[in-house]
């Protein structure tokens, strides 16, 4: 391990599982379209130890928490940018031992508001990043936190490769898994099909998890036709395969299907009343929202995009790059 001490900014995103989910795939933007030659981003898994380096993440992916540990002492200028719970508790005690890390966090989901005891550990950071106004809002008072501010996530926005193919199938982006709400993808069809007059039957689906022989037999159960593709990452491939993408998620903060479609030119239904109401106000004739059963989340106090350039991953990364500059040099 080189030991040159070097004037870089580290930023350390540590992060769960390296599995090519909307988390992980906006962590390799930040590293991909870094407009800073003053930082170097690493990617890093929460587990002790991970094969190391996946070609899907970029350059400089560690081998979980361990090389994370041995590369903190080999670099001045570090920030450990937690993005889930356990990274959270994880960043805590690394700074108990080297106290001259800078800590901060990105709240990305509905869920993290459950944990209130993390304010047990927040205490030691400098910065909530917050992905929507609304999640803002609630981190400060579920943590007890004052310095929260909000940035998007980021997405590359090339209108070259708009793909505005009008085709009769659905489609499906994400993991299969509880959280994700899969398994009302058939009923969301059919409630569709009736309530707008659109009688399609066909989806394809991008994406694994555990829940993908449990929707195959629904799927099969209420004769709709499928198509499980994986390992696709190509947005332009993916939004080119079908004309309207369905979201069955319960509890989405941001959802990054949803945008990446209607940026593609697809029409989005959605069960996310977060989302839709970010997104309403750019793409009020592509996007509608669908109200299911299993719908939690009818948060009213979403600031909503007004211009997509908001969005641009340049826009974004130099927001973050911007605060991460900042907190060092305090």
């Amino acid at each position: 391990m080189d030991s040159t001490k070097d004037s870089k900014v580290h930023v350390y995103h540590l992060i769960g599982k390296l599995v090519h989910g909307g988390l992980e795939k906006q962590v390799s933007l930040y590293s991909k379209f870094s407009v800073s030659n003053q930082i170097t981003h690493h990617i890093v898994s929460t587990n002790w130890r991970v094969e190391k380096g996946s070609k899907l993440y970029g350059e400089h992916v560690l081998g979980g928490v361990l090389e994370l540990i041995k590369y903190l002492n080999s670099k001045e200028n570090q920030t450990i940018h937690c993005h889930t719970t356990k990274a959270v508790i994880i960043g805590f005690f690394i700074n108990l031992i080297k106290r001259n890390i800078t800590l901060t966090f990105h709240v990305h989901t509905y869920q993290v508001m459950n944990y209130g005891w993390l304010r047990l550990f927040l205490f030691r950071f400098k910065k909530i990043i917050a992905v929507n106004s609304d999640l803002s809002k609630k981190a400060k008072e579920v943590f007890k936190f004052d310095n929260v501010c909000t940035i998007p996530n980021g997405l590359v926005i090339n209108t070259e490769n708009i793909v505005n193919t009008e085709k009769d199938i659905f489609g499906y982006v994400g993991r299969l898994e509880p959280e994700k709400n899969v398994l009302e993808i058939p009923k969301l069809i059919k409630s569709i099909n009736e309530k707008y007059g659109v009688y399609v039957s066909q989806i394809i689906i991008f994406g694994e998890g555990s829940l993908k022989d449990d929707l195959t037999r629904l799927l099969k159960k209420n004769q709709i036709e499928y198509k499980f593709i994986s390992g696709e990452f190509n947005p332009v491939n993916i939004y080119k395969s079908f004309g309207t993408l369905l979201v069955p998620s319960k509890i989405e903060s941001f959802s990054l299907s949803t945008i990446e479609a209607l940026i593609h030119g697809k029409h989005v239904f959605t069960n996310d009343k977060v989302s839709y109401d970010l997104f309403k106000g750019i793409f009020q004739e592509k996007i509608r929202f669908i109200e299911s059963d299993n719908i939690t989340n009818q948060s009213a106090e979403i600031r909503p995009i007004k211009k997509l350039n908001q969005l641009n991953i340049h826009h974004v990364i130099m927001k973050l790059e911007t605060m991460w500059l900042s907190l060092n040099e305090s």
